[in-house]
Formats: structure tokens, sequence, C-alpha cells
């Protein structure tokens, strides 16, 4: 079994996707689960606004 076989999947895919997961937990209270992932704007291109005849 290899080390990341043991880890949960959310675990596996935040490393695949070059994230983190992360917990915070109070007995008694619950627990805070936080993911986090890299994103890139896409380049987007100002949309065309047509002309109208006046």
């Amino acid at each position: 079994m290899s080390k990341d076989d043991s880890k949960n999947p959310v675990s596996r895919f935040c490393d695949l996707m070059g994230g983190a997961i992360s917990v915070e937990s109070e007995l008694g209270k619950g627990s805070c689960f936080v993911v986090r992932l890299p994103v890139e704007m896409a380049d987007v291109a100002e949309p065309e606004v047509p002309a109208f005849a006046v």
C-alpha cells in the first residue's frame, strides 16, 4: 500500500489539483473543513454590444 492509498478521497483530490485541505475541530461544537484549490482567471473578451439604427 502506498502512502497515498491511506488518504481519503478529498485529500487525494486536493493533492492532485495542487491544493490543500485543513480542519479545525472543537469537542462538543463541531468541525470546520476548508478546501483550497488554485484557479486561473480566464481571459474573457468584452461582450460586443450590437449597434442599433437610430
